[in-house]
């Protein structure tokens, strides 16, 4: 995500910013968006934590949903153009019929 006119961001490369929307414990720490090489963007989610066991800190990313709208730069979903219900002959029903193992 930009930041200034002199910043690039890369295809792969995440640079996190911290939430200012953080209200609950389970909020993200940070927050961004990353442009995958088939240029489908998506949002990310990165907690810190504390190993329970080794008491080392980590932190937790996850992908989160598609980023839609605006000016993200993501592909428009296609449009499926073929009807679902296709009328079906009774010599095709009976040919898929014959097929069925049971």
């Amino acid at each position: 995500m930009a930041q200034d006119s002199g910043f690039q961001e890369k295809q792969g490369e995440v640079y996190c910013n911290i939430n200012q929307n953080k209200k609950e414990d389970w909020h993200p720490d940070y927050t961004s968006q990353i442009t995958l090489p088939d240029g489908q963007r998506y949002y990310i989610d990165v907690w810190d934590g504390i190993g329970k066991n080794s008491g080392q800190p980590y932190r937790r990313v996850r992908i989160g949903n598609p980023v839609t709208g605006g000016s993200a730069g993501t592909q428009a979903p296609v449009q499926n153009t073929q009807s679902a219900h296709q009328a079906v002959s009774s010599d095709q029903l009976n040919e898929l019929e014959d097929d069925l193992p049971f």
